[in-house]
């Protein structure tokens, strides 16, 4: 059994969004003790870059195979563990919902891949396989409409409503799997991509059947809570 292990370059501008305080430049070695603080010393993207080349210079010795990411590295990880899945199992090790996401949306069903997502404070490490969340009716179809439009690193989610209600309701309605080809769909205008949106979101929000424009059903939605 395989483990991928890879270079991930930040999603700068995101992350960026999130920094409250960074550190100075800080050059340090191996046997360095920091004094800063993990979250600051890990926002200056020339720190983080100096410790990415280090931890690779170390891995590299060790045997690992390291790839090098331009932009976001979910999307390597992702194809390299599917390649090599082809003739062996392989374990992806990680923290990122993203990964599990693209694996669940991506992988084929042939192929035997396990992500891992390790501990962190008390929490406890969980394994998800790949397969058998597959088997789940509709989710390698569904998995990524189902991620967006519950919110995401450059989506916003809806005020108050989880994941867990989106999965909910997709399969509550089967009628909807509609607006998930259409959005799966690379020939879908723009026009047709907001009207199954504009559809989403009323079912979301409990409209009647005769509600066809989200500024009404916004409105009657308001009018009910103020009177």
């Amino acid at each position: 059994m395989a483990t991928i292990k890879a270079r991930q370059v930040p999603k700068n501008m995101e992350r960026s969004r999130r920094v409250k305080s960074t550190s100075a430049d800080i050059l340090f070695d191996e046997d360095m003790v920091l004094t800063v603080a993990q979250t600051s010393f890990l926002s200056n993207i020339r720190n983080k870059s100096r410790l990415i080349q280090m931890l690779s210079s170390y891995l590299i010795g060790e045997g690992y195979i390291i790839k090098q990411a331009n932009d976001d590295a979910d999307t390597v990880i992702v194809n390299e563990t599917i390649k090599r899945a082809q003739n062996q199992s392989v374990v992806v090790v990680g923290q990122d919902i993203d990964l599990l996401v693209l694996l669940i949306a991506l992988t084929p069903v042939e192929n035997q891949i396990i992500f891992l997502k390790p501990g962190n404070g008390g929490n406890e490490k969980k394994m998800y396989s790949i397969q058998d969340i597959q088997k789940v009716n509709g989710i390698k179809r569904s998995i990524l409409f189902l991620h967006a439009i519950s919110g995401c690193d450059t989506v916003s989610c809806f005020y108050n409503i989880g994941k867990l209600k989106h999965f909910k309701l997709l399969h509550q309605y089967p009628e909807l799997q509609e607006i998930v080809n259409v959005f799966n769909c690379p020939n879908s205008t723009p026009e047709n991509i907001l009207k199954a949106e504009e559809r989403y979101i009323l079912k979301l929000y409990g409209a009647p059947l005769s509600q066809t424009n989200i500024n009404e059903n916004r409105y009657l939605l308001f009018t009910r809570k103020n009177s």
